[in-house]
């Protein structure tokens, strides 16, 4: 998943949520820079991603784009579950969508000067560019999707990846919600997250 996936999978300490988000520029060379709780959101990042790679109901979502995008459709699949969680958000969950928002951006407004230099200035853009509504927009999406490319070896074309999400829709809902409620149940079960950042709809849980 992308910004928005592990937003939602955040706990309500600040500092958590801000390792999380930045857990991609924040390797371990940097960790004697960051608080405990920073690391621990880092960790959780990690442990999101792990999870997400091996997880089976997306691995069988995988050959609907590897016709289009190779070895590079798990990435394509990583955008698209954070489209497919702006899409049914108020199917999953009980807050106002521009609400969460608001509340991921304070928190990195409030706590960025936490990070090192670069991965701060990536959170400040965020917040101010407002990234984690892109996911509900698909121009939006689109460009993420150019943004990408420039760091692959062939264009990940984000119409033709809309395109295989409208076409195969009813499956991906499907398969990303099996895939979201076992997250949501690793991540409790193993108290990697103690309080839960927002409240899920209990039709999920």
């Amino acid at each position: 998943m992308n910004y928005l996936g592990h937003a939602v999978f955040s706990p309500k300490d600040d500092n958590v949520t801000l390792g999380n988000l930045s857990g991609d520029f924040l390797k371990n060379r940097f960790h004697h820079l960051l608080s405990p709780a920073v690391i621990n959101g880092v960790y959780l990042h990690r442990a999101i991603d792990t999870f997400t790679d091996n997880h089976q109901a997306l691995r069988e979502l995988l050959p609907l784009f590897r016709p289009h995008f190779g070895k590079y459709s798990s990435v394509v699949l990583d955008v698209l579950l954070d489209y497919l969680i702006g899409e049914i958000w108020d199917d999953l969950f009980n807050h106002d969508f521009e609400e969460f928002c608001g509340s991921i951006y304070q928190t990195i407004e409030c706590n960025s000067k936490e990070l090192p230099e670069r991965p701060a200035l990536i959170m400040s853009r965020m917040a101010a560019a407002d990234w984690l509504a892109a996911y509900r927009e698909e121009e939006r999406i689109i460009r993420v999707f150019s943004r990408l490319s420039d760091k692959a070896r062939i264009e990940l074309n984000g119409r033709i990846a809309l395109d295989v999400f409208t076409e195969n829709r009813d499956l991906l809902v499907v398969k990303g919600m099996e895939f979201l409620s076992d997250l949501k149940s690793y991540l409790t079960d193993n108290k990697l997250i103690h309080e839960p950042r927002i409240t899920w709809k209990k039709e999920i849980l």
